[in-house]
C-alpha cells in the first residue's frame, strides 16, 4: 500500500516474511487444481503460536488473488473474508449471514432459509429488513414494499411465494432442500443447521454459473472454540463450517488457526480435503537477514534480540520498535530477558488493581486442583 512521504519507515518481520516459499506455493497449487477443475473443494489450514504471522500470511495471500483478478480475467477468483474474533460473529448464522453479504451474487436458497430462520426466532418484519443484504433477491422481489417504513408479518410467507415463482428452477432442483425448510416450521434449531448447506449450494451454482471460483479465508479460527454460545449450540461448535465445506463446489477455504485441526478424529475421511501446515519460527538466519535490514549495525545486539526472540515475528517487531525509539543508548543487554524476569516485567507495566487482578486469577487452577482433592 502507499504511505505517506512523512511516515516512518521500518521493517517488520511479520510482513517481511509472509512470503515464505512453502506456505504461498502450497496455496497456488491448491488454487490452480481447483480453477482446473482437478478438485472440487480443499481446506488448507496454516497453523501456530499467536504472533507467528498467520493473519500477514492471509491478507498477503488476498493481496496476491486481488493482483491476479486484475492481471487475468479468464476465471475470477471470488474473495470472502471472516476473522472469527469478531464479537458480532457470536453464532454460527451471525458468520453464516456475514460471509453471505460479501457474496455479489444471489443466494436464493441461503436467503429463503435466513428469512425463515429470522422469522421463526421472532424477528419482525422490519427487523428482517435490517438482516437482509441489500443485494439479495428477496429485495429485487419485493421492490418498493420492502423500503416501506413497516412491513406486515404476513409479508414473510409471500416473499417466500415470489421466491419460488421467480427462481422456480432453483427451487424445482433443490426441492427437497427447500422442503426440509419448509418442514421445520417454526423450529429455529432446525433451520439453523441446514443454512451453511444452503450459503454452500449457492457458492456453487455462483461458481458454475458465473465461471469463478471462490477463496474464503477465515481467520483466527480457534475462536470458535472458545465462544460459550457456539459450545452450548452444539457439542463440535464448528460442525456448521464442516458443513459449508462440504457444500460448496470450485471452493478453497484457507484457515489461519493456533490449534492444528482434528476433523479427521472423527471421520478420517476429512483427510482426503484437510491439508495441515505449521508455520515455523523464523530460522536465527533469517532472523539477523531482517535486523541487519532495519539496520541494526550493531552485531551483539543482533544476537541478543535472535537469542530472546526465538524466531517469533511479533517478538522481533517489537524489539525492532523498541531498538528504534531509543537506538543510541541500546545494548546487547537490553534485550536479554532471563525466563525468570519475564512476568515481573509484564507485571511492572500494570496498575497496582491490575496487577492484584492477576495475580489473584493465577491461582484459580490451583484452588480447583486442590478442591478436587478433596472431593
Amino acid at each position: 500500500m502507499p504511505e505517506s512521504k512523512f511516515s516512518r519507515k521500518t521493517q517488520q518481520a511479520i510482513k517481511k516474511f509472509t512470503d515464505r516459499i512453502e506456505p504461498v506455493m502450497v496455496f497456488n497449487q491448491w488454487l490452480e487444481a481447483i480453477t482446473t477443475g482437478k478438485i472440487t473443494r480443499k481446506v488448507l489450514v496454516y497453523y501456530g503460536v499467536g504472533g507467528i504471522g498467520k493473519t500477514r500470511l492471509i491478507s498477503k495471500l488476498m493481496d496476491d488473488v486481488d493482483k491476479r483478478n486484475k492481471e487475468q480475467s479468464k476465471i475470477k477468483i471470488n474473495i470472502i473474508f471472516a476473522g472469527m474474533d469478531i464479537n458480532e460473529y457470536n453464532s454460527p448464522s451471525a458468520v453464516l449471514l456475514g460471509l453471505r453479504k460479501q457474496i455479489k451474487f444471489p443466494c436464493v436458497l441461503f436467503d429463503y432459509g435466513l428469512v425463515k430462520y429470522l422469522s421463526s426466532i421472532g424477528k419482525t418484519a422490519d427487523q428482517i429488513k435490517e438482516f437482509i443484504p441489500k443485494n439479495s433477491v428477496i429485495w429485487d422481489i419485493t421492490g418498493d414494499i420492502l423500503e416501506a417504513i413497516h412491513i406486515p408479518v404476513g409479508l414473510i410467507d409471500k416473499i417466500a411465494i415470489k421466491l419460488r415463482e421467480k427462481y422456480s428452477i432453483q427451487f424445482k432442483e433443490y426441492h427437497n432442500e427447500i422442503e426440509a425448510i419448509d418442514s421445520c416450521k417454526r423450529n429455529p434449531e432446525e433451520i439453523s443447521e441446514r443454512l451453511p448447506h444452503l450459503l454452500g449450494i449457492d457458492i456453487s451454482i455462483a461458481a458454475k454459473s458465473k465461471n469463478s471460483i471462490f477463496a474464503i479465508f477465515l481467520d483466527s479460527y480457534e475462536s470458535i472454540y472458545r465462544r460459550q454460545d457456539f459450545q452450548l449450540a452444539n457439542n463440535d461448535p464448528d460442525e456448521f463450517i464442516q458443513e459449508l465445506v462440504l457444500s460448496s463446489k470450485q471452493t478453497l477455504f484457507i484457515i489461519g488457526s493456533r490449534e492444528y485441526i482434528k476433523w479427521e478424529q472423527k471421520d478420517p475421511s476429512w483427510n482426503e480435503i484437510l491439508d495441515q501446515h505449521i508455520l515455523d519460527y523464523l530460522s536465527d538466519q533469517d532472523s539477523d537477514y531482517f535486523l541487519r535490514s532495519v539496520p541494526i549495525l550493531d552485531e551483539s545486539i543482533r544476537k541478543s534480540i535472535i537469542s530472546s526472540s526465538k524466531g517469533l515475528p511479533l517478538y522481533l517487531d517489537l524489539c525492532v520498535e523498541i531498538y528504534l525509539r531509543n537506538k543510541n543508548n541500546m545494548t546487547a543487554y537490553d534485550f536479554i530477558i532471563p525466563t525468570n524476569e519475564i512476568i515481573p516485567r509484564f507485571l511492572s507495566h500494570l496498575s497496582d488493581d491490575e496487577r492484584t487482578l492477576f495475580i489473584a486469577l493465577s491461582y484459580i487452577h490451583f484452588l480447583i486442583l486442590t478442591s478436587l482433592k478433596f472431593l
